[in-house]
């Protein structure tokens, strides 16, 4: 089948719905620099729709700006601004409704309330767009999300830049999708956020300084080569996992979050190479995890390595790398030949009474710690690693090659091109 493309140029003082409206399915349209309003656009045929030097799609803050029901869409180049804002309903600058194949490259989406709003649709591209909801107001409850998706899948998400919305990156029933390159940083709530999504991987993304990253009714995932920064706060996590099962954690960087990783009910869960970095705690266990493996891992700085909230957690700690464990290698086999205690009690004490955290590294969290060396029973024996690690095993990619003098050298980080470190 061969189809005949027609190329039309508009002016700015075209009607951009009218010029859409005549045209045919597959033709593309290029829009020329300029303001353009636009209210509740409809693209129900397949169209490549390009601007040309960054028109601008103004909503003017009376409804949506663009809606596409059509299949193999293709929108490019375009700047998106000013949806309009309510609790009613999802404002959003681009919808994407029972849609095949549809492409969203190289936008800008800026002062909406929902930057993009996909349903019911597969097999799409979200890719190389800026998405920034900087002038939203309360934005923890009155903004909507960057990208957002509901009911959707194999949606491949690269390379993104969000900033400023509720949520950065939000799944709902969304399965076999792939979260790559992107960048998602100072959302209100989560940079990302999954619930029963299946099947889904992440990886080599940037989340920093959002409210926590969250994976929560999902089971099958794989997180992988990403960076959690700076997450501070009560609910401040490098990711909070939240009733989930069969995920792999691997290779990511968790640096200065109030929590690196929370297990809440997460099962068969797979943490392995990762680096916990100058964290409040590294991991926070809840007894309603289990059958969880955590290896391989770096913790370096953290204020605590582990919490738990129960003396008996399903957890296997093995050949880690802890720079708080002060044992001894007498056979160089590499690992301590005695274990590593996990959980400290002055951790235990400020989950009993937080308002204790106020002490956090004074002397008399030193003198608890001296204390709990004379009586280890104090302190639950079964969260331990029977064989950690004597050398840095990930930190720097040096691959166990580090010792701790040379470690301490190299805290100096350097800066990312948003202002946030990197290690």
């Amino acid at each position: 089948m061969i189809f005949l493309l027609t190329f039309i140029r508009i002016c700015e003082n075209c009607n951009l719905e009218d010029v859409v409206s005549n045209t045919k399915p597959y033709d593309t349209v290029v829009v020329k620099k300029g303001v353009y309003f636009v209210k509740n656009l409809v693209i129900d045929k397949p169209l490549t729709l390009i601007g040309e030097n960054w028109p601008i799609l103004d909503g003017r803050k009376e409804g949506e700006i663009l809606i596409i029901t059509g299949d193999s869409v293709i929108v490019k180049g375009f700047v998106f601004k000013n949806t309009r804002f309510g609790f009613i309903k999802d404002f959003s600058a681009l919808r994407v409704k029972n849609c095949k194949g549809c492409v969203v490259e190289g936008n800008k989406f800026l002062n909406n309330m929902w930057a993009m709003y996909w349903e019911n649709s597969e097999g799409g591209v979200i890719r190389n767009n800026y998405i920034n909801g900087g002038e939203v107001k309360g934005l923890g409850t009155y903004s909507g999300n960057g990208i957002h998706l509901w009911h959707c899948k194999k949606i491949l998400i690269e390379n993104n830049t969000v900033t400023g919305h509720r949520d950065g990156i939000y799944f709902e029933f969304v399965d076999s999708s792939t979260i790559r390159g992107n960048i998602s940083f100072k959302n209100a709530r989560y940079g990302l956020h999954f619930m029963y999504s299946n099947g889904n991987e992440f990886y080599d993304n940037g989340f920093y300084e959002n409210g926590a990253v969250a994976v929560m009714y999902s089971k099958g995932f794989k997180i992988f080569h990403n960076k959690f920064e700076k997450h501070w706060g009560g609910t401040g996590y490098g990711i909070f996992l939240k009733d989930v099962y069969y995920g792999e954690i691997f290779e990511n960087t968790f640096y200065k979050n109030t929590v690196g990783m929370l297990f809440d009910n997460a099962n068969g869960i797979k943490v392995i190479n990762n680096v916990f970095l100058n964290n409040g705690y590294a991991l926070k266990i809840w007894a309603s995890s289990g059958n969880d493996t955590i290896m391989h891992n770096d913790f370096i700085g953290n204020s605590f390595d582990v919490s738990v909230n129960n003396r008996f957690v399903e957890v296997l700690f093995e050949k880690n790398y802890y720079d708080t464990y002060d044992g001894y290698d007498i056979d160089r086999d590499g690992f301590g030949d005695v274990p590593h205690r996990l959980v400290r009690l002055f951790s235990v004490i400020m989950d009993i009474v937080p308002a204790t955290s106020i002490l956090l590294k004074s002397p008399l969290q030193q003198v608890l710690e001296n204390i709990e060396k004379f009586f280890p029973t104090i302190i639950p024996s079964l969260v331990e690693d029977k064989m950690p690690s004597m050398e840095v095993i990930n930190y720097g990619n040096n691959r166990g090659r580090k010792s701790k003098q040379v470690l301490r050298k190299k805290m100096g980080f350097k800066k990312h091109k948003f202002g946030f470190p990197k290690g």
